[in-house]
């Protein structure tokens, strides 16, 4: 998330007041959803997978606040191929290769209160960027549960920000670079499935 990361820093220099950076994009769950077809050789399928995180920048004193608030989320839509490594009765070792469609939403919210008076506005824009990611995978099935532990690196060709309705119209920083959404590093994930297979195991 560094061009957002970015922009954070061009809003708190706009600010006359001293705020500070209360959360800055941290590392955040990731909710995925898979169907796989295995064979001896390569396990093939689709995903679906959806994440979010924010940041906020906040100011108070005994007059009033400000707070300035991030949230970005994240849809994607890919296929997965899974390389059989190593096999041996119910677990395998495979590799990991994946791409997606990214579908992201951003909203920027800005709350200023004097006294009893607040003000607020509020930015909606998306973006939509295309990933791949490779890394391995291990699993291990007790009928009919499978097990499954991936570490991944993910690289993710952010889009620029931009109005829903409008993709000419995108989001700069103060130096005038326009703002990608950039999912990309490194996961590690757990998950437990069911899984069919129409010969005893």
């Amino acid at each position: 998330m560094k061009d957002l990361k970015t922009l954070q820093n061009s809003i708190l220099i706009e600010i006359p007041v001293i705020a500070k950076i209360v959360n800055n994009f941290p590392a955040s769950p990731i909710y995925s959803i898979k169907a796989v077809y295995r064979t001896k050789k390569i396990q093939a399928g689709v995903k679906y997978m959806f994440n979010s995180s924010g940041s906020r920048i906040h100011y108070s004193d005994y007059s009033g606040e400000i707070s300035f608030v991030q949230v970005v989320n994240s849809h994607q839509v890919g296929m997965l191929f899974y390389p059989v490594l190593y096999s041996k009765g119910k677990s395998d070792i495979l590799g990991l290769l994946s791409t997606a469609a990214l579908f992201n939403s951003y909203s920027l919210k800005q709350e200023i209160t004097v006294f009893d008076q607040t003000v607020s506005d509020h930015m909606d824009l998306k973006s939509n960027s295309f990933s791949f990611s490779f890394g391995l995978a291990y699993c291990i099935r007790f009928r009919p549960i499978e097990l499954r532990a991936e570490a991944e690196y993910l690289v993710d060709f952010g889009g620029p920000l931009h109005l829903e309705n409008d993709p000419e119209v995108e989001i700069y920083d103060i130096k005038n670079d326009p703002i990608n959404t950039n999912l990309s590093g490194f996961r590690l994930g757990l998950s437990a499935g069911w899984y069919f297979s129409r010969r005893a195991q």
